[in-house]
């Protein structure tokens, strides 16, 4: 897999990429609310509610070394 370069919010960290492949789905989720009338077949469409999309991105975060530079970055990351 490639890696390329990410940037989030103008701000560019080395220690962070984006590797290459995202699971985007075609459409975003959607819920349709619907009332059932008795003594009717079906149900009366009220309204509809879309929810927001979903993109999965797969990011790799490197330490120069060892565990006390990964801890850096997770420090630098928090901020």
């Amino acid at each position: 897999m490639g890696k390329l370069s990410f940037t989030f919010n103008k701000i560019r960290k080395d220690y962070i990429q984006m590797l290459v492949g995202r699971k985007r789905p075609s459409w975003a989720p959607v819920k349709r609310k619907l009332v059932r009338v008795p003594h009717r077949a079906g149900a009366l469409f009220l309204h509809t509610e879309t929810e927001e999309r979903r993109i999965d991105v797969p990011l790799v975060i490197k330490a120069k070394k060892d565990m006390a530079d990964l801890q850096k970055v997770k420090e630098d990351l928090a901020d």
